[in-house]
């Protein structure tokens, strides 16, 4: 029996805050230095070294993350 999604109106309160939050830091982004951005760079970078060589599989996405990569997208 194949169970069928609901979305509430909660849900996509939901997605909207997490979507508007998203932008918020977005936003901030913009006013950073260069090396504020190469630091955070080489961070990132090291991170994906570090969960490559222990196999550990990354967070699922939550929705309001898919809605902000679809739209930034375009």
């Amino acid at each position: 029996m194949t169970r069928k999604r609901s979305f509430s109106l909660i849900h996509f309160l939901c997605i909207g805050t997490g979507l508007v939050v998203d932008i918020i830091r977005q936003g901030r982004h913009l006013f950073r230095s260069r090396a504020a951005w190469m630091a955070e760079n080489l961070f990132l970078r090291k991170q994906l070294v570090f969960y490559g060589e222990r196999k550990i599989k990354p967070h699922r996405l939550t929705d309001a993350a898919r809605l902000a990569l679809v739209l930034w997208s375009r």
